[in-house]
């Protein structure tokens, strides 16, 4: 028989739409079911209706970095936010060792336009993609689904649920678990 591939289970929602905030309720309840989870979540602050800035936080250890602000003086820009070069190492470094201690549940928030030009968190989603992790979750932006899972995901089972069914991603984050 096959091997069954490994998932990834792709949160989808627009910027605001609660992505972050899911990310929270998943590592609670992964925690209470026993799972050891890694990886990082940007929260972000909003200002005047518009993100204005991001911190990275790792999963494992509850540490933050600032990672990005609009109009930051930055060599690392994308589209109006400049990043901060140790946010994106600290975050780097958060996932890449999820993968070496391999965690149940890996977590990256957000990956999107940036990963696809070969910048933010696309070194380490590529490692990741290949681990031994069983439960890859990611949040992603609806427009860059299609682009994201053809360059990253091609060897993992995909499962794509809308942000806002919040008992659906529970669900299906503790099924794909008890496959392992």
């Amino acid at each position: 028989m096959p091997e069954k591939k490994k998932s990834v289970i792709l949160i989808c929602g627009s910027s605001g739409s609660g992505k972050t905030s899911m990310v929270e309720k998943i590592c609670v309840h992964a925690a209470n079911q026993g799972m050891l989870v890694g990886g990082i979540s940007a929260p972000g602050t909003f200002k005047d209706g518009y993100r204005f800035s991001l911190d990275v936080v790792d999963l494992a250890t509850g540490e933050r970095s600032f990672l990005a602000q609009r109009y930051f003086p930055s060599d690392i820009t994308f589209g109006p936010f400049g990043f901060s070069a140790e946010g994106l190492v600290f975050g780097k470094n958060a996932i890449l060792k999820a993968i070496k201690d391999q965690i149940d549940v890996l977590v990256i928030d957000e990956i999107g336009p940036f990963e696809l030009m070969n910048c933010g968190w696309a070194s380490p989603l590529k490692q990741a993609a290949l681990s031994a992790i069983d439960v890859l979750v990611i949040t992603i932006r609806p427009e860059v689904v299609k682009d994201i899972c053809s360059n990253f995901f091609s060897s993992r089972e995909m499962i794509l649920i809308p942000v806002k069914e919040e008992a659906r991603i529970l669900d299906c984050l503790f099924r794909v678990s008890l496959k392992k």
